[in-house]
């Protein structure tokens, strides 16, 4: 069955950092930190997910500015989202950044279901777009390190164009991460020429360049794989084709493209983050 995603209120983004971000990467500069719920205690984050509870939330992304090292900082928040976990049924998904075991295995303790970590197949990109001095080898640190920790479900997602809008390292993040786990699901993003941003002048990848690395991520995993919230919207050709070559859900999409896509196969709603796909029977609506 395909899903169409509408994540709102009901699985809202959160920031741990607020809008503040270390690393000010060149095609985001904490743009999208603005529009998450600025969390930034452990107070504020239990008070928030409590309303949210409360009032018929399903879950919720908890994710925030890197350090200088590529991670956001969760070690302060982990005890409220243990907490969360044992009082409410609400899912959490972590967006971690790099991550090393110990900091996986408290993940682990503390109940999470779901994490999602970006993959990167280049070091330049790594080093040009980001500012860090990291490569794939460092992903499949991160990796093996949510695996061996036991994290429920591990889902990479893997931005396509992030190379200044030229596809470089993006077929060997998938294969990246074929050797090192086996996903629960893989999530597809699009470069966003952002205004305000060092990259907001750059041109997004083709679709034909999208739809080949959806292409290959479909061919290289028995796993769903998804188009996500982060890319260029007002694109229902996209949508569509990806649809045809596999996809198995489209984070909002547009109209026309959800129009066509209902016309061929059997649907569904989730109000809920694409990343949580693996859970998703005990949580959606039929259409």
């Amino acid at each position: 069955m395909f899903t169409f995603f509408y994540p709102g209120w009901t699985f809202p983004s959160i920031s741990v950092t607020g809008a503040s971000c270390e690393l000010n990467c060149l095609h985001c500069n904490h743009h999208y930190l603005k529009g998450m719920v600025n969390a930034g205690t452990p107070e504020a984050l239990y008070s928030f997910l409590k309303r949210l509870t409360e009032n018929g939330g399903i879950g919720a992304l908890i994710s925030g500015g890197s350090t200088h090292e590529g991670k956001v900082p969760l070690a302060p928040f982990l005890p409220t989202l243990a907490r969360i976990k044992k009082e409410t049924d609400l899912i959490l998904n972590v967006h971690t950044g790099f991550i090393e075991k110990n900091e996986a295995e408290a993940l682990f303790e503390a109940g999470v279901d779901v994490v999602s970590c970006d993959v990167v197949g280049d070091r330049e990109t790594a080093q040009k777009v980001y500012g860090l001095n990291k490569g794939p080898e460092d992903h499949k640190e991160t990796l093996c390190a949510l695996k061996e920790a036991g994290i429920p479900y591990i889902v990479p997602h893997v931005t396509v164009g992030l190379h200044f809008g030229d596809l470089k390292g993006e077929s060997n993040a998938l294969r990246m991460i074929r050797e090192v786990i086996t996903p629960d699901s893989i999530v597809i993003n699009v470069l966003i020429p952002t205004k305000g941003t060092p990259m907001e002048s750059f041109s997004p990848p083709s679709n034909k360049d999208v739809l080949e690395v959806i292409r290959k991520a479909v061919e290289l995993f028995d796993v769903p794989v998804c188009l996500g919230c982060m890319r260029p919207r007002n694109n229902p050709e996209l949508e569509v084709q990806g649809r045809e070559m596999g996809l198995a859900g489209i984070v909002l999409p547009t109209r026309g493209g959800r129009k066509e896509i209902e016309k061929k196969v059997e649907c569904r709603v989730a109000e809920v983050c694409c990343a949580v796909l693996p859970l998703l029977d005990n949580m959606v609506k039929n259409i």
